[in-house]
């Protein structure tokens, strides 16, 4: 049987924690546990914990440090090998857990699984497939991995399988409510970046990819809500495409076996997120933002990217943009 910590982040938001907590359960086996991961919140939590008497969720308060070290501090209580995260204000669908249960019996050698997800808005407008949102213009995540069959899911569903590495550095397909690991594969010794106020689990999600193949479940098993009155994706566009720009040369960036073979692809992915930043710290006279831009990207590759990303200003649709 294929055992499952879940690790579930909260801040301030015990009434959405209570949605999230009830989906978890109905998704639960006998040797589950559930990890509450408070972030040093303001509000007290005892009401909606003391809703919930099931010996498989525990609840831990920590100093407030931001969501990637609550993650972590779960990461570091998690019994088992399997990890699924969710966040306090998604919920999983019936059977999401099931899946992944599947996927890890099947091939038991997979690095991580992952399924697709509704996308809430804030006024509760529900949009179905979220991740050919994110990747819109980007290759089917389909079409990146093989088809297999998961024969032990009721209905059938297909599962692509393969090295999803490479194809986490011009998408991130990951959500991490969709999520899970697992650690007899990747090891123990990873953990989110604690800082960084955005992408945080693209880093991460990333690196596990790095271990060996994924599984992609062909399936919406969860739904990622936009109800939150404050999330870390409201983060300005400048200050988004920094955190990319970071997380690019903290993953592939330093991966010299990959960069030996994708050279070519990181440098273009670099290129096009520093060309929309760059135009936007122009576009506000801003010399602080240049600053920063090219600081982060180092001189040699600024010294690279201005004189294209000075063309391309006047032919913009040659740049081609990232949505997530």
């Amino acid at each position: 049987m294929v055992n499952f910590s879940i690790v579930i982040p909260t801040y301030n938001r015990p009434g959405l924690l209570g949605r999230a907590l009830k989906s978890a359960l109905a998704n639960l086996q006998p040797d589950d546990e559930i990890l509450v991961i408070d972030d040093g919140s303001k509000l007290e939590y005892g009401d909606v914990m003391s809703e919930f008497e099931d010996d498989r969720i525990h609840y831990h308060k920590i100093p407030n440090a931001g969501v990637s070290a609550a993650r972590n501090r779960g990461l570091d209580l998690a019994r088992h090998r399997h990890v699924a995260f969710l966040d306090d204000d998604d919920e999983w669908y019936p059977g999401h857990l099931a899946l992944h249960r599947a996927a890890y019996s099947k091939f038991p050698d997979l690095a991580g699984v992952f399924c697709d997800f509704d996308y809430a808005t804030k006024s509760g407008e529900k949009h179905p497939g979220g991740i050919a949102i994110w990747s819109a213009g980007q290759t089917p995540i389909q079409e990146l991995l093989e088809r297999q069959s998961l024969q032990d899911a009721q209905p059938p569903v297909s599962i692509f399988t393969g090295y999803h590495y490479v194809n986490q550095l011009t998408t991130d397909f990951i959500l991490p409510t969709a999520f899970s690991f697992n650690r007899e594969v990747c090891g123990d010794q990873d953990r989110f970046l604690v800082g960084l106020n955005r992408n945080a689990s693209w880093l991460f999600d990333s690196h596990i990819c790095s271990y060996g193949d994924m599984g992609y479940v062909d399936a919406i098993t969860c739904i990622q809500h936009a109800d939150a009155e404050t999330r870390n994706t409201d983060l300005d566009y400048f200050g988004t495409v920094l955190s990319r720009l970071r997380v690019m040369q903290e993953e592939w960036g330093e991966n010299q076996s990959f960069l030996e073979q994708h050279a070519r692809l990181y440098r273009q992915t670099q290129f096009s997120d520093f060309y929309f930043a760059m135009r936007m710290a122009l576009r506000s006279l801003s010399m602080g933002k240049v600053f920063t831009l090219v600081r982060l990207v180092g001189l040699r590759a600024a010294l690279r990217y201005v004189p294209l990303t000075l063309l391309y200003l006047f032919t913009p649709e040659k740049v081609k943009g990232r949505t997530t």
